[in-house]
């Protein structure tokens, strides 16, 4: 809960008053009736001291000057204790700060450093990766006669299988004309081995058995070896 703040005039009335009663004025009697604080209401009520002590109504007894004078000390030795105590807190609050913005920068530092090592290392994987990529260059480069004579030489082996593959349909050709030409060697074989029983002078030979020229021309063996 927050402590009630004591005002100038709500001071200097409560002083007045406890004058009037011919009660003793002090910090306790004044912050009872006005609330707040030693370091809020003796500034006030020293100003009130001050015055009484300008415009004085009737001497002050010498114990109404000792009363002042402890009081002003009260007053200010209440001020700087709290004064001390903010001051303690602001240094605890510093010096917290202080470590957490030492730890902050710590880690900072660490997390660069392993950064500039990360950085590090990635430039030397990069270098590494041209050096590389220069090497394959130069590599093409020298290999580049050696495939233009490698494309030569698959044209010329692509013209060889052509030409052989011409050839092995040629010799297929020529197979093919062969055993069309046994075939008919077979046939007239055949035909001609009758022939050459033995027969009567007057036998008519049959030329229906012995086949025509016009007919060898036309067969098999004319389109192996056409006349």
């Amino acid at each position: 809960m927050t402590r009630k703040l004591a005002t100038r005039e709500a001071v200097f009335g409560a002083a007045d008053a406890l004058l009037a009663q011919g009660l003793d004025v002090t910090v306790e009697q004044v912050t009872a009736q006005t609330g707040g604080s030693h370091s809020t209401v003796g500034p006030h009520l020293n100003a009130w001291f001050a015055t009484q002590k300008a415009h004085p109504t009737h001497p002050a007894p010498a114990s109404i000057e000792r009363l002042c004078n402890a009081l002003g000390n009260a007053v200010w030795a209440e001020s700087m204790r709290e004064l001390q105590l903010q001051l303690a807190a602001a240094q605890e609050r510093a010096t917290g700060e202080l470590e957490h913005t030492s730890i902050a920068l710590a880690s900072s530092i660490a997390s660069n450093e392993t950064l500039q090592s990360q950085n590090d290392e990635l430039t030397g994987k990069l270098d590494a990766k041209n050096a590389q990529i220069a090497l394959l260059q130069l590599q093409i480069q020298q290999t580049r006669p050696h495939l233009e004579e490698l494309r030569q030489v698959q044209c010329l082996a692509d013209e060889r299988l052509a030409h052989n593959q011409r050839l092995k349909e040629q010799v297929a050709k020529l197979e093919g004309a062969r055993q069309a030409v046994d075939i008919q060697m077979q046939h007239l074989l055949a035909m001609i081995a009758p022939a050459k029983k033995p027969r009567r002078a007057t036998t008519k030979v049959d030329t229906q058995a012995v086949p025509s020229l016009t007919a060898l021309n036309s067969g098999p063996l004319a389109a192996a070896f056409p006349i």
